[in-house]
Parts: structure tokens; sequence; C-alpha cells
């Protein structure tokens, strides 16, 4: 993991050209993707990707029976046919803390 995101959720200050690094950890660890824009001529491509992003959103909910322990807990969302849409999906959680 990039030291510019802790699984706290805690980003620590950017330096002068760090921002799109930062950026991309911070939406990589929480299941989000970044969207970059070049220049004003790719704000409609852009904004095109977001719309499409949006409209294929699905929420898929997960309990744990028993309380988990305390800690890092990696999450998996494995595909069961080849071909299948992709998935992104943050990479865990922390609990009880």
């Amino acid at each position: 993991m990039s030291p510019s995101v802790r699984r706290r959720g805690v980003c620590r200050l950017c330096r002068p050209g760090e921002t799109g690094r930062v950026l991309g950890d911070l939406a990589e660890q929480t299941g989000g993707r970044l969207f970059k824009i070049e220049s004003t001529r790719s704000l409609s491509r852009v904004f095109l990707e977001v719309l499409d992003e949006l409209r294929q959103r699905y929420l898929v909910s997960y309990s744990r029976r028993a309380l988990p322990q305390e800690g890092w807990h990696q999450l998996t969302v494995p595909r069961r046919r080849a071909g299948a849409p992709r998935l992104r999906a943050r990479p865990g959680y922390v609990a009880g803390q």
C-alpha cells in the first residue's frame, strides 16, 4: 500500500506534483476510480465515462454472523464465470478500532 493512503482512511499532505498519485491511491483503496482530465477537450469524454459508470453500479452487501477480530480484514469478490463483468470493490475493512 502506498504511504499516501493509510488503512484508516487518512491521507497525508500532498507535495507539489503528487496530487494525481494520492487521488489514484485513494480511489483504489476505497473501490473507486480516478478519472483523469488532461485538457478541457477531454471533458465531454470523461463526463460520458462517469455517466456510464453510474448506470452500471450495483450494491452487494455482506454481514458476518460473528463479530470479526480487531484489525484489517481483506475482502475478495470472485467472479463465478469467465467473461463475467469486471468487479471493483475496496480491498478490505478495519474492524474494532
